[in-house]
Parts: structure tokens; C-alpha cells; sequence
């Protein structure tokens, strides 16, 4: 089964809201830490970034929470 271009990208604009609103104290202490975050193009997210431009994102595995906290400090 595939789904249409149009139809995959509506769901991705989605999910990256439900994300965003569960991970949102997580997200509120990164950017109080001066980590930029963005929503990848038009909303759509970590994959949609990954196909199109195959790198510029950051994939949490432990730190985030760390930075949130002040913990580990970040440079950009």
C-alpha cells in the first residue's frame, strides 16, 4: 500500500504536531537554553528534513533533558 505525496505530507504536519505537544515542557526548556528548534519544511518534521536535506536535525538520545536543565550547555 503507498500513500499519495499530498496525503503523506498532511499526516507528517500532524504528527509533528501531536510530538510537539506532548514533548512541549521539553521543547519550552530548549529553547530557554538557546537551542533553535524548527518544525523541518512546512511543518512536516524530522523525516521530511531528512528527505529533503538529509541532515540538520538532532535526534534526542538522553541529552535533550540535560540541556533543558541547564546541564549540558550549548553552543550555536
Amino acid at each position: 500500500m503507498s500513500t499519495p505525496n499530498a496525503v503523506g505530507a498532511r499526516l507528517k504536519v500532524d504528527n509533528t504536531k501531536e510530538i510537539n505537544r506532548r514533548d512541549a515542557p521539553l521543547l519550552r526548556g530548549l529553547q530557554g537554553a538557546g537551542f533553535a528548534l524548527d518544525n523541518g519544511p512546512e511543518g512536516a518534521g524530522l523525516f521530511a528534513k531528512y528527505l529533503h536535506r538529509g541532515g540538520g536535525y538532532y535526534i534526542d538520545v538522553g541529552a535533550s533533558q540535560l540541556i533543558a536543565e541547564g546541564k549540558i550547555k550549548i553552543k550555536q
